[in-house]
């Protein structure tokens, strides 16, 4: 999703308001992983500094 679509301003939209998530995936071998993930300390667009998962990081290109 291109930072600047208009899909993108919706989602930030929605969740603009929530601070903490969870990211689920499949691995390999089929299992679930889930990371808890945070928004950053801005949520006008995303930041790639932290050295943590965060939503911002997952929703975006960086």
């Amino acid at each position: 999703m291109h930072p600047n679509s208009p899909a993108h301003d919706t989602l930030w939209k929605l969740i603009k308001d929530i601070r903490f998530g969870m990211l689920t995936h499949r691995t390999s071998t089929g299992m679930l992983h889930a990371h808890p993930l945070k928004t950053g300390s801005s949520m006008n667009r995303p930041s790639c500094t932290s050295s943590s998962p965060s939503l911002a990081s997952c929703t975006s290109a960086c």
